[in-house]
């Protein structure tokens, strides 16, 4: 199910399945949940902006732009493996991601549309990530940055139309929370997910535990 550790390429990082987790209510999160797009997301006509006119941001804004950057590349992978088929969403994973990050992103998505698989939402569980505001760490003069975050794993991985009757055929509906750590490196003025590691998967849990 969502929480799947996706038996995509082996090499893909756990963080990269677009099964998400909930953190603990006492923890300051920012948070997003994910359902199936209903049309193509926007997708950017160029690569990121590169320009260096503007004044550098404050770290505050930093960190702000830091934990939208990581719900952004959260969101679009998952938008891409609900919808694997779809190039619009696939240009659109690419503007949130750079180096390894992307790589296995790509990877995972064309090993998706060679074995006809796809992602379903869960019904009662849809997959979502929240981030761990008070995790978020900042180096404005190397360019890079790291968060973490909390993912409910519950998307229904499926072989599209593979039972007799046409519907999906379900290969996992596992529910799994977990831990991850995310770097990002600035990108002209964007910040861009790099790399992603898991630190703590909790099987059959709808929630990350508390600290």
């Amino acid at each position: 199910g969502a929480g799947t550790t996706l038996p995509l390429p082996t090499s893909m990082p756990v963080a990269e399945t677009a099964h998400a987790s909930l953190p603990a209510a006492s923890v300051p999160t920012a948070s997003v949940s994910s359902t199936p797009p209903t049309a193509a997301a926007p997708v950017p006509s160029s690569s990121p902006p590169t320009s260096t006119d503007r004044p550098a941001p404050s770290e505050d804004q930093a960190e702000r732009d830091v934990i939208e950057s990581a719900i952004a590349s959260w969101t679009a992978f998952n938008n891409v493996l609900l919808d694997p088929g779809n190039d619009d969403l696939l240009r659109a994973l690419a503007l949130t991601r750079t180096g390894e990050a992307l790589d296995r992103a790509i990877e995972g998505v064309v090993g998706y549309r060679a074995r006809n698989e796809a992602e379903r939402t869960h019904p009662n569980h849809p997959a979502e990530i929240a981030v761990r505001e008070d995790s978020v760490l900042v180096d404005l003069a190397g360019g890079t940055a790291q968060v973490e975050y909390c993912r409910l794993g519950s998307n229904v991985w499926v072989e599209v139309a593979a039972n007799p009757d046409g519907s999906d055929r379900v290969l996992n509906d596992e529910i799994n929370s977990y831990i991850e750590r995310a770097s990002f490196e600035l990108v002209g003025d964007v910040w861009l997910r790099s790399m992603a590691t898991e630190i703590s998967k909790y099987e059959g849990e709808l929630t990350c535990p508390i600290d």
